[in-house]
């Protein structure tokens, strides 16, 4: 999914749809249903009618959108998951540097389909996924 939509969209503003939808990173677009793509349009769309709302995010690192009169954008404080320990609801967000699209991803475990697990144990690390 990640390897899809990565040039189209900003990556915290991807991580975002992807979360709000609960989509696996790593799944393939071709295999999400019917259900999931209107899930994932819709969230997409939500994340970026919030984001423009807020005038953008400002992170600290991977770059540093400002506005004209050199505010920061708001909508960094409005992220569930990208960037975050856990989600406002308390879930473990859990991060690979090296994700499906070459670079780094956060993401939940519930995320996660049961077709790529295993995968995503190895790529995490015995200390991090000894809950799951």
């Amino acid at each position: 999914m990640c390897r899809f939509a990565l040039p189209f969209l900003k990556l915290a503003s991807l991580v975002q749809g992807l979360y709000k939808a609960v989509v696996d990173p790593w799944s393939d677009i071709k295999d999400l249903d019917e259900d999931t793509l209107r899930k994932l349009f819709e969230a997409l769309q939500s994340t970026a009618a919030q984001s423009l709302k807020s005038q953008g995010a400002t992170l600290k690192r991977g770059g540093s959108y400002r506005q004209l009169d050199d505010a920061v954008g708001e909508f960094t404080f409005q992220l569930e998951c990208y960037g975050r320990s856990e989600t406002p609801t308390g879930e473990r967000v859990l991060k690979i540097v090296d994700g499906p699209h070459k670079r780094a991803i956060h993401f939940t475990w519930k995320q996660v389909g049961e077709e790529n697990r295993n995968m995503v144990k190895r790529l995490l690390g015995p200390k991090l996924y000894d809950d799951y």
